[in-house]
């Protein structure tokens, strides 16, 4: 079974669980997540369902649904600003943002993995999902350009 197949299986279970149909709107939506490679925006999949004849509100309907059945992850890029990736057959793997330009960079520490799995120990926590987000500066917003000031973030 391809990871499409998996999540399609995935999301007709999550969706029978809860007495919902799997529409063709809600068949397209996930086929569209899973056709794109990557970090991708919210106009990004608007464009795909829009060619599926998919309206605006039923992404907006379904994309916490996708969230909720582990078929599409989501990282605050801005204060208002989302980024998504298709979950399925990806490993698990952490974020660095950059707070100016957007910019995401996947990082996996198995060490990191580590000490999260210690301290839920520690505290008696059984875990069921974590992210973890580290936000900064990358390279390029760090460094002078064009007369702007070097670590300033802009609003």
């Amino acid at each position: 079974m391809n990871d499409l197949e998996r999540a399609v299986t995935r999301w007709a279970g999550f969706l029978k669980d809860r007495s919902l149909r799997l529409t063709a709107p809600r068949r397209a939506a996930v086929e569209a997540v899973m056709a794109i490679e990557g970090h991708f925006g919210l106009d990004d999949l608007r464009r795909r369902l829009a060619k599926t004849g998919a309206h605006r509100a039923t992404l907006f309907r379904i994309l916490p649904l996708l969230e909720e059945a582990g078929i599409l992850r989501r990282v605050r890029v801005r204060a208002n600003g989302w980024r998504y990736e298709h979950a399925v057959g990806h490993l698990h793997h952490d974020h660095l943002v950059c707070e100016r330009c957007g910019r995401l960079v996947e990082f996996r520490c198995p060490r990191i993995e580590r000490e999260q799995e210690r301290l839920c120990r520690a505290h008696g926590f059984s875990e069921t999902s974590h992210l973890h987000v580290i936000r900064g500066l990358c390279r390029d917003c760090r460094e002078p350009k064009h007369g702007r000031q070097a670590g300033r973030v802009r609003s």
